[in-house]
């Protein structure tokens, strides 16, 4: 049978700091260090793309050369003097027979000499600009 009698029991000397509120820091550290992993992978995907985007930048400029390099090897055949222009051509770059979205297209027009990074001491110039998928090339060409 219970008395009903409490013992109280007294609390060990050494062991009696105050209690520390520890509950959820756990949590906070977890949090916080996934934050820093998540910013860390973040970046380095951003990084990644903009190195495969440079990539593919690099490969759409040889081509826009090759068509500049078409356009003024055109020009040096059939010009005779500053008057000459073409104001659209295009490179069949896919084979297919006809110009679309998918093939580089350039340019040709003479420069009169003394105008236009033409030194005057020249006969004329040609600059032709190659351009595909949005990269444009340059190649001038000088006659004397």
């Amino acid at each position: 049978m219970n008395t009903g009698i409490v013992k109280r029991i007294e609390p060990d000397p050494e062991r009696n700091r105050p209690v520390r509120k520890n509950s959820g820091v756990a949590l906070y550290m977890a949090i916080v260090v996934m934050s820093i992993l998540f910013s860390v992978a973040f970046g380095m995907s951003a990084i990644s793309i903009a190195r495969i985007k440079n990539l593919n930048s690099i490969g759409n400029s040889v081509v826009a050369f090759y068509a500049a390099d078409a356009g003024a090897e055109r020009g040096i055949k059939e010009s005779t003097d500053a008057t000459y222009n073409i104001s659209h051509a295009y490179l069949d770059t896919n084979g297919n027979g006809y110009e679309d979205g998918n093939d580089a297209t350039y340019q040709v027009e003479g420069i009169v000499a003394g105008s236009e990074n033409c030194p005057i001491t020249l006969d004329y110039c040609l600059r032709s600009v190659g351009e595909y998928m949005g990269t444009k090339r340059h190649i001038q060409i000088t006659f004397k």
